[in-house]
């Protein structure tokens, strides 16, 4: 595994998952349950209808889903120790 300075700070799904060992669907469903964070990056691209600009840049949010490798670490320290894998709130 490459040390942490060389990996990126956002990552895909697929290598999150990787990251962290889980299949890219449980890492869906942590996701979709809130356990772990998305990152909502703004569309980098205009969207044009006939020559009409519909959506500008940054008007809506990218269809790619990141996460944060500091929120798939945070997640990891707080599952040590717990017998169930989450905080007991």
């Amino acid at each position: 595994m490459k040390s942490c300075a060389s990996q990126p700070r956002l990552m895909n799904l697929h290598d999150a998952a990787d990251y962290l060992g889980l299949s890219y669907w449980t890492l869906r469903d942590y996701i979709a349950d809130g356990l772990i964070p998305r990152v909502n990056l703004p569309c980098s691209r205009r969207r044009r209808k006939g020559g009409i600009v519909v959506r500008r840049a940054g008007d809506i949010e990218a269809r790619r889903i990141y996460v944060d490798r500091a929120d798939l670490d945070l997640l990891v320290e707080r599952c040590k120790g717990n017998a169930d894998g989450f905080d007991s709130d």
